[in-house]
């Protein structure tokens, strides 16, 4: 059973579309779980709309909506909601690719072993839109040196991963996701790399209007927190290398 997580403050000219892009799915989650921030525009109007269309198609639909300490505490706050089998975060102005995208990973969450699953992602606005495929699980270990290794919207979580005690780092603005991949990693918890396209991310949200300067603070603490060397990430950060160490990297993947 999928339970779907949306977050969202003050997102009336999105959600609309992600509400309607996980009701347009030939096969519908289990649950569906909104947390907003205490929205001051017409967002809770069109969640309460929506609640009585999911009921109708037998979706359990929870929300709340009140003020919290920034995305990852909502997370935490819908996580600690869900009553599904799988758990994945669908943001207030990302959409599934197409009808099928549930089917397909769903296929996969039927037979998989892992704790984590995830996929590929496509990203883009209205002018600019880019393929990216997942890393393959053998080198999760090796990409997580200079970046996140896993693209957060396009990964399902087993509810027993969140039971054993992982959440998401709120003292972080935008690496909290990064740093729980790298925790988990480091367990050797179980991934899995499905060749499914699941989502569309939309360029603009906080991760990406967030400084360089930011961005590098929260992924070398991080590191720093975790007792991972932070030899690639600074090198990556210095122009004059930022070129040969992605390349080298990319390189290295491949091997």
């Amino acid at each position: 059973m999928l339970s779907i997580i949306t977050v969202c403050f003050n997102s009336e000219k999105t959600i609309t579309r992600t509400l309607e892009s996980v009701l347009n799915q030939k096969i519908l989650p289990y649950e569906y779980i909104l947390i907003d921030g205490g929205s001051e525009d017409n967002t809770v109007d069109i969640i309460k709309k929506y609640e009585a269309i999911f009921l109708r198609k037998n979706v359990l639909f929870k929300w709340i909506s009140e003020k919290d300490k920034g995305i990852y505490d909502a997370m935490n706050k819908g996580v600690s909601l869900v009553s599904g089998d799988w758990v994945h975060f669908l943001n207030s102005d990302d959409y599934y690719v197409n009808n099928y995208s549930i089917e397909s990973i769903v296929y996969y969450l039927n037979t998989s072993k892992a704790d984590v699953v995830y996929g590929n992602l496509i990203k883009g606005d209205l002018y600019y839109q880019k393929s990216m495929s997942g890393i393959k699980k053998n080198r999760l270990s090796l990409n997580m040196l200079i970046s996140c290794p896993v693209q957060q919207p396009v990964t399902f979580y087993k509810r027993s991963v969140f039971n054993a005690g992982y959440s998401f780092d709120i003292n972080y603005k935008i690496s909290a996701d990064y740093k729980m991949f790298v925790q988990l990693i480091l367990n050797k918890v179980l991934f899995q790399y499905v060749p499914v396209y699941i989502t569309f991310f939309t360029l603009g949200g906080v991760s990406t209007k967030r400084q360089n300067d930011l961005v590098k603070e929260e992924d070398l603490k991080l590191l720093r927190e975790c007792n991972v060397s932070t030899f690639f990430m600074r090198l990556k950060h210095i122009p004059i290398f930022r070129k040969f160490v992605i390349v080298l990297f990319d390189l290295l993947s491949k091997c």
